[in-house]
């Protein structure tokens, strides 16, 4: 038989283990994110929190996936309310540094159209280019030859704009709402009581916290994901449009000049007081490819699954900030990604799908 001061020591040194464990951290849990690439990651932190340092570098994660030049372009600036009550940011995301991307509107404005135009500009709108960006309009078209020049060739990974009052508090008032066509489709020409009603506008009141209305874009289609590879048979002006305003969906704004202008297909509007100002900014991930950039490029690794289940994710998000507006977008892009692999991956969806086939094959 163990004598007393035996046993003693045991169940101290059993106290100590157990202290011990409590102190030890637990490991934080991944609540269900699903794993996949540092290229996939990197474009789902573009989507949803393009001002967040991780998302540089960031690169469309599909096939093909050649090296490219990762560029971060932005803008800041103001925008005002005008004398109608009503004021605006649209944005044309381009490729360029010296071509239209933004209008904002000043407090001379009067209406609540979104005008959008190189040719003839409304009275009180002004226009933005993004000058950090490489490359001028020069070496995306040829110009002598009227066709598509190859130094260089670029697409978007991810565009966004946020607008947050600046005004005095006397002044705060109104409302502001982002709003993004869900097909790119132009906004240029849309009131302000036209956008309200689309389900896809995102509402915010104009609080006390002041809180950004943000909104983002990124590739739908083929052309807004790959790099423009151009045939004989497509027009001249929808080469440059294409080239330099990928998000445009081959659209323009109005005007003789305006036909080789890239239409805008998001942006915020906000009412308050005329004359009081918002503070804008804008900010734009983009791969440039080609001669000019050669020593420039970086690998990028293809990601199918990765991308799938990012863009199903992006898909899920404006369902979700619409049923909960108060949450930000990075919690909802990791909520999202976590519905996502659910969707794809369920017991339920994989029962759900195999039914289908055995009623049908």
């Amino acid at each position: 038989m163990p004598k007393k001061n035996q046993f003693k020591k045991i169940k101290q040194q059993v106290k100590q283990l157990k202290k011990k464990r409590n102190k030890q951290k637990k490991p934080k849990s991944d609540n269900g994110i699903p794993p996949m690439s540092e290229c996939a990651a990197k474009y789902a932190i573009a989507i949803a929190d393009p001002w967040n340092p991780a998302a540089e570098g960031c690169c469309v994660p599909r096939h093909p996936s050649r090296p490219s030049q990762k560029v971060v372009g932005y803008r800041r600036g103001t925008l005002a309310i005008g004398e109608d009550g009503f004021g605006w940011i649209a944005v044309a995301p381009c490729v360029a540094n010296n071509r239209p991307s933004i209008w904002t509107t000043l407090s001379t404005y009067y209406g609540q159209l979104v005008a959008c135009s190189v040719d003839s500009p409304a009275v009180g709108v002004q226009q933005y280019t993004i000058p950090n960006l490489p490359y001028q309009d020069s070496l995306f078209i040829d110009a002598a030859a009227g066709r598509f020049s190859t130094p260089v060739a670029a697409r978007i990974v991810a565009a966004s704009i946020s607008v947050q009052y600046m005004g005095t508090e006397l002044d705060r008032s109104g409302n502001i709402v982002c709003f993004c066509d869900p097909s790119h489709s132009s906004v240029a020409g849309l009131t302000y009581s036209e956008i309200m009603s689309r389900r896809e506008a995102n509402f915010e009141p104009n609080s006390a916290s002041r809180m950004k209305c943000t909104v983002s874009a990124y590739g739908l289609s083929d052309h807004e994901l790959d790099y423009p590879n151009f045939e004989a048979s497509i027009p001249d002006v929808s080469q440059q449009l294409l080239s330099m305003w990928p998000y445009s969906d081959v659209l323009s704004t109005v005007g003789t000049y305006d036909s080789q202008t890239g239409a805008p297909m998001f942006c915020a509007l906000v009412t308050g007081v005329p004359g009081s100002t918002w503070h804008f900014e804008y900010i734009q991930h983009t791969e440039y490819i080609g001669t000019v950039c050669e020593n420039m490029l970086t690998k990028n690794i293809t990601d199918a699954k990765g991308f799938e289940l990012v863009s199903t994710a992006a898909s899920l998000a404006p369902e979700m900030k619409r049923a909960n507006p108060r949450i930000n977008a990075r919690q909802i892009m990791r909520q999202a990604l976590v519905k996502a692999s659910k969707l794809a991956t369920s017991k339920q969806a994989v029962a759900a799908g195999k039914a289908l086939l055995l009623s049908v094959l």
